[in-house]
């Protein structure tokens, strides 16, 4: 079917000079097959491409009259974008896909991900500052003044800030060490604790010998102890230890050994102890004796009393018989018997006694 109204001969010839109407087609403009929505051509065997807005193809050429969807290439619209390329009419540039992965023609989505040091999804954006790696998610180390590290592989170009290590600055430095690129030693803090990693500083105090917050000037030759607060005796030709203040010899002539702070002739705290001692030791002594005394007249008067009730006993028993011997004694008459008989009586009073 024409496009317009024809007359003579081209009705004879059977052409429409003008064009067909609608999706009619035919060889040399005979408009004598009718095309589908989605063919063109003189025989309606060409397939129309992806034109944009699902618009139809031109019946005469395929074209597409407002270009194609996104992702492929006009007029006719029937090929993707090459690779590498994305978008409306192809226009745009993929990002840096993994592996170097082509991205969607369509929207230009990298599907395996991103080149470390790119973000997600198109992979056109380098990470943002303090992060890197694959799809961003490595975070920074402490570089150097604040720069953010390499987003790809996550280095510090120009160092690190005080008390951090490695390339990546990611290290605290190791124990004894701080300061940049942790070059710097630390003092001698208390019990061997490490300082801290950033400035050196001892966090709970010095090591007996050692002054400031860093513990790493010595005391003078005349001090010692914790804070250097210790003043050094007298010691021969030498300084004391900045640690303990005993004297690395001995003493100057008239001073007491190791730290010769006291005089000999002023050992009085010495003396002092010693007639405590003595005095516990003497109080301990009598004490003793007093009880051993008291003890052994105790057991004599137990004696005494028992030998007493053994005397009344035998009395009792031999109290006439000796009473009438005595008496038989003539008084008048003593001889060399007698004599004997008074001088066994008397003795054995004495004992009865």
């Amino acid at each position: 079917m024409c496009s317009s109204q024809t007359t003579g001969q081209h009705k004879i010839e059977g052409i429409c000079p003008y064009g067909c109407s609608g999706r009619w087609s035919g060889l040399n403009g005979t408009c004598n097959i009718e095309c589908s929505d989605m063919t063109w051509g003189p025989y309606c065997n060409q397939t129309c491409g992806q034109c944009k807005n699902n618009d139809l193809c031109s019946i005469s050429d395929g074209s597409c009259p407002d270009s194609c969807k996104p992702g492929f290439i006009p007029p006719l619209c029937v090929h993707e974008c090459n690779d590498g390329n994305f978008g409306e009419d192809c226009n745009f540039t993929c990002g840096q896909c993994k592996h170097d992965a082509a991205c969607n023609k369509e929207n230009g989505r990298c599907v395996s991900g991103c080149k470390p040091g790119y973000k997600l999804p198109l992979c056109t954006e380098t990470c943002e500052q303090g992060w890197y790696g694959v799809n961003c998610s490595e975070q920074c180390g402490s570089c150097k003044d604040g720069e953010t590290c390499n987003n790809t592989n996550g280095e510090c170009t120009r160092g690190c800030s005080p008390g951090w290590s490695t390339s990546k600055c990611n290290k605290l430095c190791g124990h004894g060490r701080y300061g940049s690129d942790c070059s710097e030693q630390c003092g001698s803090c208390k019990d061997g604790e490490t300082c801290n990693n950033t400035n050196g500083e001892c966090a709970r105090g010095c090591n007996p010998g050692w002054l400031t917050s860093m513990c790493n000037i010595q005391c003078s030759n005349s001090q010692w102890g914790p804070n250097c607060e210790s003043t050094c005796g007298h010691c021969l030709n030498a300084t004391c230890s900045i640690y303990t203040g005993s004297c690395p010899g001995t003493c100057q002539s008239g001073w007491i050994p190791p730290h010769c702070l006291y005089a000999q002739e002023n050992e009085q705290p010495s003396f002092t102890v010693g007639i405590i001692i003595g005095f516990v030791a003497a109080v301990f002594v009598i004490g003793l004796a007093l009880i051993i005394g008291v003890i052994i007249i105790l057991k004599r008067r137990k004696i005494r009393k028992a030998n007493q009730n053994v005397s009344s006993n035998q009395d009792s028993r031999s109290g006439a018989r000796g009473e009438s011997e005595y008496n038989t004694l003539d008084p008048n008459r003593v001889d060399g018997n007698q004599e004997m008989c008074y001088s066994e009586l008397r003795n054995y009073e004495n004992v009865a006694e």
